[in-house]
């Protein structure tokens, strides 16, 4: 995650959070944590997989990955509205 810049190595190799890192702390003003959590969600990815899908046809990707809107989804897996 250095590598990309979530922590700082220290010549010491210890580590510390950037910005980008603390943005990433969930008790924290405008943390950026629950949009975090949601984007590794399977089913969010799943959508975003499918981007090529609505840039070729203007089509709704998470419909067709998943063969319903995200609301019906959601409301379908309760559990992935709790973030």
């Amino acid at each position: 995650l250095a590598s990309v810049g979530v922590f700082h190595e220290a010549e010491d190799r210890s580590f510390s959070l950037t910005s980008v890192g603390g943005a990433l702390r969930s008790d924290v003003q405008h943390s950026v944590a629950p949009w975090a959590i949601l984007a590794g969600r399977p089913y969010f990815r799943q959508a975003w997989s499918d981007l090529l899908h609505s840039v070729s046809t203007g089509g709704n990707a998470f419909c067709h990955a998943h063969g319903k809107g995200v609301w019906e989804y959601r409301a379908e897996h309760p559990e992935e509205s709790v973030i």
